[in-house]
């Protein structure tokens, strides 16, 4: 399938692409499993990008974040499509939301994958307001089986806040 966008055009393979997205095995940590759920919600634009693409929203390949503020920000997000590019005129655009912009590039190194024919798409400048701690209140309620090994995460998250000293 063609895909025009940004003045770039993209030979995509729609059904290589949804098989790869089947196999992938997300990051279950509180802060992946937080952008998952609501990246689609919070960011339609970046969703109907994807979709061009063959890709969901909320199964990125990797996740780069840091907490600032009651803020995590998501700085790059990157997905893949089995493809390639065809014409590249810009390779970073802007997005109408402030402080969003998507990147193109070719990938060969994406894992579990064996051919070079794959788009890189990167998307930078997610903003979502919520902390850490409640990110992982909100795994606990949802997912019973983590309780454990999160619960050891926000003891020693409390503990480092402390200054390394237990209460």
């Amino acid at each position: 399938m063609t895909v025009r966008l940004f003045d770039n055009v993209f030979e995509i393979d729609l059904e290589a692409t949804k098989k790869h997205e089947r196999d992938l095995l997300p990051c279950e940590c509180p802060r992946c499993t937080f952008f998952r759920e609501n990246v689609g919600k919070l960011f339609p634009e970046i969703t109907e990008i994807l979709e061009k693409f063959g890709v969901d929203s909320s199964s990125p390949d990797e996740v780069m974040s840091y907490e600032e503020d009651g803020t995590i920000v998501f700085y790059e997000v990157e997905y893949s499509a089995d493809g390639k590019i065809v014409e590249m005129s810009r390779d970073r655009c802007e997005l109408s939301t402030e402080g969003l912009s998507v990147g193109f590039g070719n990938d060969s190194s994406v894992p579990g994958r064996d051919d070079d024919a794959i788009v890189r798409i990167s998307v930078f400048g997610i903003k979502m307001p919520c902390s850490w701690a409640e990110s992982i209140k909100t795994t606990l309620i949802k997912e019973p089986h983590k309780r454990e090994p999160l619960k050891r995460l926000a003891e020693w998250l409390k503990y480092r806040k402390n200054g390394n000293k237990h209460e």
